[in-house]
């Protein structure tokens, strides 16, 4: 895959560029602050339908503008294609024009997708198109921060591998919202009828089918991650350190045998799994996570009418990174912590580059200064003249 040219207008602090990208390697210069990240970022939102910095769409819109414009042409799987977006602040044009009647006419249009000529209002239109792999900062949020940035990098992930998996994890999303709706307004009602255990049920067999197929994909992406990530991270160690990857889930607890049975009932106890190979086809085991699934959600109701909220499920569950069977989020050093983000990383890299029939582009925003000349080394050693790579420094050395 290779961008050949992208173009901004009004996109963050850019008014106007227009900038080739040369396949191989391609150096982005300058000072902080000058608009590196926002130009990498710009190729992330055409790639992926959103940014890793912000989900506000007005953020995109540089400041004193009503419209931002962004478009890029590159070639995949031989083929040339184009992508375009552009966010509006229609509320604020009309306001402009002392036009402020005509919104309570029409809902303002906030956005306009188009992939190859043809028009959409929706992001996801522009995914599974151009592929790419981001190093960034806020990677180490991925050691540092809560289970919701673990979540969402593995399903990032599949998505680019697989990405139909982005309209089942939307589903299980909307389900969820829907099910913690209804938890809340039966608790504020005080009564449970026939009627409304039904209606309960209707909703936990829609999380239980759409949760297992999410935990197993999980679960199947982080074993073929594993091995990857050991082999980076043990080039990094001297082989000094052993990395274990669970996939944390609360509605698994009960098939656990070596769990006491009065523990299997205490719901806040979580469970670790190893991801494995299983016995079971992908479906068989997706019908038996499903049941799982169904379990802990018809043993949790009461707690869950109390709370209004859904409390098994894959929106609930957690990575677990374990150094020397021990916790990386609670005792690796900073050294340690970088090393195996940057272990993770290289493993997605070459994850994606397997599953692709061609290579990824590549976009490393300023992460070399953060790394030793070890690491340093070992990244760029996994960079092939084959693929497209930008990388953002402030100075060239």
């Amino acid at each position: 895959m290779i961008i050949e040219k992208l173009s901004l207008s009004n996109f963050r602090n850019y008014s106007n560029a227009l900038v080739n990208i040369q396949p191989g390697l391609n150096i982005l210069v300058g000072e902080n602050a000058q608009g590196k990240t926002n130009f990498l970022e710009a190729i992330e939102l055409l790639s992926t339908g959103k940014s890793s910095r912000s989900s506000i769409e007005a953020d995109f819109i540089q400041h004193g503008r009503n419209k931002m414009h962004i478009e890029m042409h590159f070639k995949a799987r031989g083929v040339q294609e184009d992508l375009a977006l552009s966010f509006f602040n229609e509320e604020q044009m009309l306001l402009d024009l002392g036009l402020e009647n005509d919104l309570t006419n029409s809902k303002p249009k906030r956005r306009k997708v188009s992939v190859n000529g043809v028009t959409y209002s929706l992001l996801k239109k522009l995914r599974g198109r151009l592929i790419t792999v981001t190093f960034n900062s806020f990677d180490l949020n991925l050691i540092r921060g809560g289970p919701v940035y673990r979540r969402e990098w593995i399903d990032s992930v599949i998505v680019r591998l697989k990405p139909a998996f982005y309209e089942q994890l939307s589903k299980y999303q909307k389900i969820v919202q829907q099910r913690n709706k209804l938890l809340k307004s039966l608790f504020e009602t005080n009564h449970l009828s026939a009627r409304d255990t039904d209606q309960l049920d209707v909703w936990d067999e829609q999380v239980a089918k759409y949760g297992a197929h999410i935990i197993i994909w999980r679960r199947k992406i982080l074993h073929e991650l594993i091995t990857k990530a050991r082999y980076f991270l043990s080039l990094m160690s001297e082989q000094s350190e052993l990395l274990a990857i669970s996939y944390r889930c609360r509605s698994l607890q009960k098939n656990n045998a070596h769990i006491k049975q009065a523990e299997r009932n205490n719901f806040h106890d979580l469970e670790v799994l190893e991801p494995a190979v299983n016995q079971h086809s992908q479906s068989e085991e997706e019908k038996i996570v499903a049941l799982d699934l169904l379990y802990s959600l018809k043993h949790r109701r009461l707690e869950e009418l109390v709370r209004g909220q859904t409390l098994s499920g894959p929106h609930r569950d957690d990575v677990i990174f374990l150094l020397n069977n021990q916790e990386a989020t609670s005792f690796a050093s900073q050294g340690q912590q970088r090393s195996l983000v940057l272990a993770l990383k290289l493993s997605e890299l070459e994850l994606v580059k397997e599953h692709l029939l061609e290579p990824p582009v590549l976009l490393l925003d300023d992460v070399l200064a953060e790394l030793d000349l070890k690491r340093q080394s070992l990244l760029m050693s996994q960079i092939g003249s084959d693929m497209q790579t930008v990388i953002s420094t402030t100075h060239v050395s």
